[in-house]
């Protein structure tokens, strides 16, 4: 099965990729390009107003993407409250959605509907407008 993801590129535009599974180490090797480097997922606080019952969009990054010295991420920086804490985002972003059971057990999966480019875009646009939310 395809499941389609945005990817957030360090050129400032959004795409829409297809993965076919959401499990180590296959998405490993679909996003890095290898089941050798890790992902690390990240709760930006630009995407709080987004969250709906026990799930909301989450970023998942090359975890070692400043040692790479991979190229800096405007929208997922701004997302994750770069401007404010000076931390950025590098290399390209992934944009997908996590529910978490009642167990506190996460997993990943497709973005609902409603979560579309131009939300992603106005949410990195609010959280630059509202530094007080990395607060």
């Amino acid at each position: 099965m395809v499941h389609q993801i945005y990817k957030l590129n360090e050129d400032v535009t959004i795409t829409k990729i297809d993965v076919t599974s959401f499990e180590y180490p296959q998405l490993n090797i679909e996003l890095l390009g290898t089941a050798d480097d890790l992902i690390q997922r990240v709760r930006p606080k630009g995407f709080a107003h987004l969250q709906q019952d026990r799930g909301m969009p989450v970023l998942l990054v090359d975890e070692e993407g400043l040692y790479k010295k991979l190229e800096f991420n405007p929208i997922a920086s701004l997302l994750y409250g770069a401007h404010v804490h000076g931390q950025p985002i590098v290399g390209p972003a992934y944009v997908v959605w996590e529910t978490v059971d009642y167990d506190g057990e996460d997993s990943w999966s497709e973005l609902p509907d409603h979560i579309t480019a131009d939300v992603i875009k106005l949410a990195a646009i609010a959280a630059y407008d509202h530094p007080e939310l990395f607060r």
